[in-house]
């Protein structure tokens, strides 16, 4: 995943309505089932209707270049428009519940589950299966990113600072996170998790309209790309080493109450605060949310795990199968040695050098740079984080049999650490005391 440069967008003067992917091409559906319990739906192509009656499921299969409406006649153009009659105020539960949506693509909690979307809808027929795209206005998208993101049992200050932070992110990224798609964001965690009014609470409408309109602004007056993670593990990373360019308005810094003097880009003094007390202060830490008491604060799709500090182990076999599946190394055989170089900050790795056998009993050293690259090479579907102690076990011949890790976080690092964000709100902190935290080169300005 390549993240686009921040683009300078200035402040807005009103809000926005948004097109949001919920079915991408990706996810390889050639059928879609959706209904609306209390209102109808009305389908239209431009020049053929059909009305779904409330409570009576629709079925949408691809056919060619035309979608088919099971057990109906009615054969539809490319491009489908989904609109829903007589429609409610936003509210839990409400609008369209489609079924077996895709949450997590990619990563170690993917799955598929039903999800319930407020506002109007686009289906098209792409080249490798449907998209389908939610239209609704930015406020109401905002309430549901906050409660798919995190629990709505989260206090409402945690909640304000995650609207503002959303609201913020999503302005800045609205032309050119997904270019050449007939949407703008999509409703996963490669922008923001969106599942609709599936998990909505009124105390996540109430919070947004608590912060309506408030949005992060930098020092030169432009909207801050407010990024976010689920935990730093202790360090709020630079996203010039990250992604590879500045973001104006966030800086490394450490998430800890009292911070202490330490240089987590240097391995020994990682993997002494690593194992140590010292970062037992860190908002993000145990010390603020004890882990036995963390699931209930997570978002659905949440592993219940441990983001502060975890562990866990790869085989060689793993990551030979990531070489030649995921970054088109189709000869690699066995794993000679691995080296881990260049740290962030946080401790991130973003560079690793592999020394691979080949299946022609060749040698080579690959790069693998990024720590998303890295993320996604050394675990079976995606490493927590790239903030880790690894310990290289060989096998009888010298080569690599396996890795275990002893980590940091969950995510890039950088920008508001949400689980730390938590542990403000826990201690009393305002949504201004957790943004001017997490982004203290910024101001809460109220555009409209």
């Amino acid at each position: 995943m390549k993240e686009p440069e921040v683009k300078s967008i200035c402040p807005p003067t009103d809000s926005i309505d948004l097109l949001v992917g919920i079915v991408l091409e990706e996810d390889q559906k050639d059928s879609i089932t959706f209904k609306s319990e209390r209102s109808s739906i009305l389908l239209s192509d431009g020049l053929k209707q059909v009305q779904i009656p409330p409570g009576q499921n629709c079925t949408l299969t691809r056919s060619g270049n035309h979608l088919l409406l099971k057990d109906n006649d009615a054969s539809f153009q490319s491009s489908l428009s989904v609109e829903v009659l007589d429609k409610s105020e936003l509210a839990p539960k409400s609008g369209v519940m489609f079924y077996a949506m895709r949450a997590g693509r990619g990563f170690h909690w993917q799955k598929e589950i039903d999800q319930t979307y407020p506002g109007d809808f686009e289906i098209h027929i792409g080249a490798k299966g449907l998209i389908v795209v939610n239209k609704i206005d930015l406020e109401s998208y905002l309430a549901c990113v906050i409660s798919s993101e995190m629990s709505s049992a989260c206090p409402k200050e945690f909640a304000k600072s995650q609207a503002v932070a959303a609201r913020s992110w999503a302005l800045v990224f609205l032309t050119d996170k997904h270019p050449d798609k007939p949407f703008q964001i999509c409703n996963d965690d490669d922008c923001q998790r969106y599942q609709g009014t599936t998990h909505l609470l009124q105390s996540s409408i109430d919070a947004v309209q608590d912060c309506d309109g408030e949005f992060l602004v930098t020092k030169s007056n432009h909207v801050c790309a407010a990024y976010y993670a689920k935990s730093c593990g202790g360090y709020i990373d630079d996203p010039k080493i990250i992604f590879g360019f500045d973001v104006p308005g966030l800086t490394a810094t450490s998430d800890a109450e009292n911070p202490i003097k330490v240089d987590l880009s240097k391995d020994d003094q990682f993997t002494a605060w690593l194992d140590s007390n010292e970062s037992s202060n860190c908002y993000c830490s145990p010390i603020f949310i004890p882990e036995e008491e963390l699931p209930k604060y997570l978002g659905s799709v949440d592993v219940a795990s441990r983001y502060f500090r975890w562990q866990t182990s790869t085989s060689a076999e793993v990551i030979c199968k990531n070489l030649r599946d995921k970054f088109g190394y189709k000869n690699c055989f066995a794993i000679l040695a691995i080296k881990f170089l260049d740290r962030s900050p946080s401790g991130r790795y973003t560079k690793a050098e592999i020394s691979v056998i080949n299946k022609d009993s060749s040698q080579e050293v690959i790069t693998i740079k990024t720590q998303y690259s890295l993320r996604a090479l050394l675990h079976e579907t995606f490493l927590y984080s790239s903030a880790f102690k690894a310990v290289i076990n060989e096998n009888s011949n010298s080569q690599v049999e396996a890795i275990s890790f002893f980590g940091a976080g969950w995510g890039h690092g950088v920008g508001l650490c949400q689980i730390g964000a938590l542990g403000m709100s826990l201690s009393g902190k305002s949504y201004r005391d957790i943004l001017m935290h997490y982004y203290p080169r910024t101001e809460i300005r109220k555009c409209y």
